[in-house]
């Protein structure tokens, strides 16, 4: 959690927000608040950098009327607030997510925060709920508009990053709520690919069930197969095998399934493949 804190208070002190980072203690962090409450409409009395009882009160009333548990402290969950309400950046949404603050994320929200803003990374919230496994708050997003197949920068959707860490529910939510599940980065990588090359067989059986395409090429031609067999996962290369995988695919290299196994020094998968015959080896 301490440095959750601290990557907050550098991101925030980026985007020209440096009160927020400092200590509920300090006289400039009651100050920027007290002025930032005078600007809502609140009453903290004479903005003087002292957390006096008028002050309190109104950051209690900021508090209830944003959702947050009426404290009359600024705990970090206020100060984003309070961010968000000068600023309503998406880094906002983003930090919130990436506190598991479901309320504080449902608030933002309900306050106008874009749910489907981006990042300098072209991750939308949604990217960040589904990276950490935070199912309640990716439902929450999803309910909200969130676009379940938003690409990043590298075109990779949430549907890749919840199969790369093996997050099998939030897969069948995403696909529940019109995922695509064959959704392409841009080297042309499927879920599938990253499900197999992280060695997650379990997400590959999910995968499959749900569509996706066990011989899909990305642009060096390289198949799931091939990501399981460069991974050196046998479980997984049989499994694709049984559900139609092509063993004799060749990549740009020209390289079989059975080639990159054997450059890999993976016996198990090597054994594997050549019991499939395949052709001209």
């Amino acid at each position: 959690m301490k440095n959750i804190i601290i990557a907050i208070s550098v991101i925030i002190a980026c985007a020209g927000l440096f009160w927020i980072g400092t200590a509920d203690s300090s006289d400039q962090t009651i100050y920027q608040a007290q002025k930032k409450l005078e600007e809502l409409g609140y009453d903290p009395g004479k903005p003087d950098g002292i957390r006096g009882k008028k002050t309190v009160i109104a950051i209690k009333l900021f508090q209830e009327d944003s959702g947050l548990p009426a404290t009359g402290r600024l705990d970090a969950q206020t100060k984003i607030m309070l961010s968000a309400q000068r600023v309503p950046s998406q880094f906002s949404l983003n930090e919130a997510v990436r506190l598991k603050d479901i309320v504080l994320v449902k608030a933002l929200i309900d306050g106008g925060t874009d749910v489907n803003a981006r990042d300098k990374l072209g991750e939308t919230p949604l990217h960040d709920a589904v990276v950490r496994g935070y199912g309640d708050i990716a439902s929450l997003l999803i309910e909200k508009g969130a676009d379940v197949n938003a690409p990043d920068v590298r075109g990779l959707t949430p549907v890749h990053a919840a199969a790369w860490r093996g997050y099998r529910d939030l897969i069948t939510l995403l696909f529940a709520n019109g995922a695509d599940i064959n959704a392409r980065d841009k080297d042309g990588v499927t879920p599938l690919h990253t499900a197999a090359l992280a060695t997650r067989k379990e997400t590959v059986t999910l995968l499959i069930e749900k569509g996706a395409d066990v011989n899909a090429k990305n642009k060096n031609n390289l198949t799931p197969l091939h990501a399981a067999a460069l991974a050196g996962d046998r479980e997984t290369a049989a499994l694709l095998i049984d559900r139609g995988a092509d063993v004799n695919v060749r990549s740009k290299d020209g390289l079989t399934p059975l080639q990159l196994a054997s450059k890999k020094n993976h016996g198990e998968v090597v054994e594997l493949l050549q019991k499939h015959r395949p052709q001209e080896q």
